[in-house]
C-alpha cells in the first residue's frame, strides 16, 4: 500500500500495472506454496526457516538495482522473490 504511491510517481504506472504489484504477493502464494510444504518436507521446519529468510533478504537486495536503473520488472521480481520467502515461512 505505500509502496504504490512512490512505484507509480517513479515509474509512471498505468493501473494494471500498479494492480501487478499489488498482486504478485498473491501469485506468489499461489506458486510457491507446494514447492515450499515440499522443502519442509525435504529439509525440516529450522532449515526452511534459514532458506526462507534468506530469499526475503536476496528479494531485498535485488531492490537495489532495481532502483538504481530503474527498472519495473526487476522490482516486480524482487517483490516476487520477498512473496516466495514469505511464502515458505507461513507454510
Amino acid at each position: 500500500g505505500t509502496l504504490l504511491p512512490h512505484l507509480r510517481s517513479v515509474f509512471a504506472l498505468s493501473y494494471t500495472q500498479t494492480t501487478l504489484i499489488e498482486s504478485v504477493w498473491f501469485i506468489a502464494y499461489f506458486f510457491a506454496s507446494i514447492p515450499s510444504a515440499m522443502v519442509i518436507e525435504r529439509v525440516g521446519y529450522q532449515r526452511s526457516m534459514v532458506i526462507g529468510l534468506t530469499m526475503m533478504a536476496v528479494g531485498a537486495l535485488i531492490m537495489v538495482p532495481a532502483a538504481k536503473l530503474p527498472s519495473y520488472e526487476v522490482t516486480l521480481f524482487a517483490l516476487f522473490v520477498i512473496a516466495s520467502g514469505i511464502t515458505l515461512l507461513q507454510v
